[in-house]
């Protein structure tokens, strides 16, 4: 593929890496992307060119051809870097990733940003992307990509986190929060308005109704309260920040004293 990425040579190398891929010679197809990589003039491209062909390459697992692929390139351009010809990553190059990138999951999302410099791209651009992928019921892809592109500061916190909540996807939350004081308090903050006396959680669930995975019994205030006195402790929150958390523990402090009051009489008797 010297001087020009032809359609053939690269439906050859779709072919191959194809083959090597199912039969699992992870060995031999990382020596034919390296030797790939050396002859063409433009291997972003090509590697765009041949995921956007391959959509089952990029999807469902963790461990797929795209993340391999991805990977390879951004490791052979590393050891390139001193040698090799600036390639042009023109806009329209890096919108044609964006149609894409939502169904790569995995460290092949990383290295999708990195390789084609997304975070240039305009925001509004890439904010519009990521929720389109709220609004089509895909939370977890929408914070995947908002945390590698770093546009937590540019979007709702609760529309973004309360799904993922619904789902107990709480771990997810806790990346996409991470060390930002702003955005631990919203966490906390809407964790203890489900911990109020009024909160009606039917409500909250029929919001969500198209929603899969929802996880009801995790709204339950004994597994609330546990959450949130973890998380104001990793954060250092005062628990007064949480005035609903407070009454609860308060109203739970009189039941076991009413209680153990109940069985001092019991055992007198």
């Amino acid at each position: 593929m010297a001087g020009e990425d032809s359609a053939a040579d690269m439906m050859q190398l779709q072919r191959e890496l194809q083959n090597l891929w199912y039969k699992k010679d992870i060995l031999k197809l990382r020596g034919v992307c390296r030797e790939a990589f050396e002859k063409m003039s433009k291997p972003r491209t090509v590697v765009l060119s041949l995921l956007e062909k391959n959509p089952d390459w990029r999807r469902g697992k963790t461990s797929c051809l795209a993340n391999h692929l991805t990977y390879e390139l951004s490791k052979w351009l590393q050891c390139h870097a001193d040698s090799l010809q600036p390639e042009t990553l023109n806009t329209n190059l890096q919108r044609r990733v964006l149609r894409i990138i939502v169904d790569v999951v995995g460290p092949g999302l990383d290295h999708l940003v990195d390789l084609y410099c997304l975070k240039m791209l305009d925001k509004a651009e890439l904010l519009t992307v990521v929720k389109g992928l709220v609004t089509t019921g895909r939370p977890k892809e929408a914070a995947n990509l908002a945390l590698k592109l770093e546009l937590q500061p540019y979007l709702d916190f609760k529309e973004i986190c309360q799904p993922l909540l619904l789902q107990d996807k709480l771990n997810i939350v806790e990346l996409y929060v991470g060390s930002q004081e702003d955005m631990q308090k919203c966490l906390v903050q809407l964790l203890d308005s489900w911990c109020a006396p009024d909160f009606d959680h039917v409500v909250l669930f029929r919001q969500y109704q198209g929603l899969p995975q929802l996880k009801k019994e995790h709204l339950q205030p004994h597994k609330l309260s546990k959450t949130l006195s973890r998380l104001l402790k990793t954060y250092g929150i005062s628990a007064d920040f949480c005035p609903n958390l407070k009454k609860q523990r308060g109203l739970a402090a009189i039941k076991y004293l009413l209680f153990k009051k109940y069985r001092e009489v019991c055992t007198c008797i």
